[in-house]
């Protein structure tokens, strides 16, 4: 299952501060452009990979995302605002 997500964030720098943040509450391991969770020992097994892409993310998840899911939207939305996220496997339509 993926989603993207939009949100006004001019600085990647920001965001990836907000995406390294949240390795406290997930096994995490990065690459470039990538951030990649999983579960900490004991919990249920999930996997949650988040891309950084111009205006927001694309994220992957499978498993049992949702606790780990509900914290990273409330990380966006706090640092950022508003937030849009499109259906599975919806692409956004970019207006010019």
């Amino acid at each position: 299952m993926w989603q993207v997500i939009l949100f006004d964030c001019n600085d990647a720098d920001e965001l990836d501060s907000l995406l390294r943040g949240l390795s406290s509450l997930a096994a995490f391991r990065d690459g470039t452009a990538f951030y990649f969770y999983s579960q900490l020992p004991g919990q249920p097994e999930f996997d949650v990979d988040c891309e950084i892409i111009t205006g927001g993310l694309i994220t992957s998840r499978k498993g049992a995302y949702h606790l780990f899911f509900g914290h990273l939207i409330d990380a966006l939305t706090a640092k950022f605002g508003k937030l849009e996220l499109f259906k599975d496997g919806e692409l956004p339509v970019i207006q010019h």
